[in-house]
């Protein structure tokens, strides 16, 4: 509900209005063309608008062509418009709403519905704003509805009517129950006009002397740069924003696309890493069994023959080989000739020197076992590795009675 304080700025505000305006006649156009005109007029005075209006329809032959036309063509014949690329937009995108939806561009069925099913339709279209809805609601549809844009709003910004959340808002509270139904189109117009001027020029006489009138104060503060100055800025300051908020998704997406390349990449390389050392695995165990088939088979060697190298014989086995290879192991008497003399090995060295007294006894031996002093100096060369020492004759019966116990020990009994 408007206060009021805010009723009697809007009455107040109305009356100064008609000093220096003057109301402009009803839009009798049809519906269609309404909506277009009205996207021309936002933010525009009506002058420029019935221009840029009259001008579209010189050049286009019928709406379809304006409907297939690109946005950068329409800018180029609207741009008388102060927002041009806009209102381009906004067109192209109307014609096409109700092409799609009627397959024609013909509106009019919808003024005989009720208002409330006509706003609705009309707020679902395509391309249009709150200030066409109003627009064409004030003038086809018969309805109250104030139109209001960006320039109205700012100026009753300005002049203490509104507060900066209801200006960004785009809603009035309380203004169609302050400025009745009769006096709408009046009002709508007068306003239009006033704002128009403001929104292109702050500093315009008429403008500057109505707002004066109804807000004093604005003297000491009055705004140095124009609201649509202010507009383009803030709308280049968000497009700049957009921009880097795009170029930083687009640094993103080509970073996490890097990345997953060189993820591929890298599983790529292990997986080929993976097969040749699979391959080479399998190579090496093709190779050595290869080695295996053609490698000759050795018998395998029992264990009782299996002895440690440089293992000494048994105790034992010595004692039976030298038993049985030195012919001079005992006489007869059961006494060992190398224990029995001390000077053995000198006597078989003499006993190799003198044959001549080992013939002699040997002829004096057993005719049927005959003497053979080789084989005695051949077993004492076994048992000492060392020369012999020179023999003398005293040694010579010693050797004679070693050679024949040696052949009587022999002797198989018959």
């Amino acid at each position: 509900m408007a206060t009021p304080n805010r009723a009697a700025l809007l009455t107040k505000l109305h009356k100064v209005l008609k000093q220096h305006f003057k109301p402009l006649p009803n839009d009798t156009r049809p519906l269609m063309e309404q909506l277009l005109f009205a996207a021309c007029l936002e933010n525009t005075a009506y002058e420029t608008a019935e221009a840029a209006y009259a001008h579209l329809r010189e050049i286009y032959f019928d709406w379809n062509e304006v409907r297939v036309s690109t946005v950068l063509e329409l800018t180029e014949i609207l741009k008388l418009l102060p927002h041009a690329s806009t209102a381009a937009a906004n067109v192209k995108r109307i014609l096409q709403d109700i092409f799609e939806s009627t397959y024609s561009f013909d509106l009019e069925p919808l003024k005989k519905q009720n208002i409330g099913a006509g706003i609705q339709r009309l707020e679902k279209m395509q391309g249009t704003s709150p200030f066409i809805v109003s627009y064409v609601t004030q003038h086809a549809l018969a309805g109250h509805s104030i139109p209001l844009d960006r320039a109205a709003l700012a100026l009753l910004r300005v002049s203490g009517v509104i507060d900066e959340n209801e200006a960004a808002s785009g809603k009035v509270t309380g203004l169609e129950r302050t400025i009745p139904k009769n006096k709408g189109l009046e009002f709508g117009g007068l306003l239009h006009q006033a704002a128009a001027e403001f929104y292109v020029n702050a500093q315009a006489p008429d403008v500057k002397k109505t707002l004066l009138a109804v807000a004093p104060s604005l003297k000491d503060h009055w705004p140095k740069r124009s609201p649509k100055k202010d507009y383009e800025l803030a709308e280049k300051a968000k497009e700049e924003a957009a921009r880097k908020e795009a170029e930083e998704k687009e640094a993103a997406r080509v970073e996490v696309a890097r990345l997953e390349a060189q993820a591929k990449r890298d599983a790529t390389i292990k997986a080929e890493q993976a097969k040749a050392n699979k391959l080479a695995r399998a190579e090496a165990a093709k190779k050595a069994a290869e080695v295996e088939l053609h490698k000759p088979k050795t018998k395998p060697v029992p264990e009782k023959q299996k002895t440690k190298p440089h293992e000494p014989a048994p105790k034992e086995a010595r004692g039976k080989e030298s038993h049985g290879k030195e012919s001079h192991g005992k006489d007869s008497h059961g006494k060992d000739s190398h224990g029995k003399e001390s000077h053995g090995k000198e006597s078989h060295g003499k006993e190799s020197r003198k044959e001549a007294h080992g013939k002699e006894a040997h002829g004096k031996s057993d005719k049927r076992t005959p003497a053979k002093p080789a084989a005695a100096s051949k077993s004492a060369g076994k048992s000492s590795s060392k020369p012999a020492p020179p023999k003398n004759k005293k040694t010579a019966p010693a050797a004679k009675k070693k050679s024949s116990t040696k052949q009587l020990t022999k002797r198989k009994p018959r």
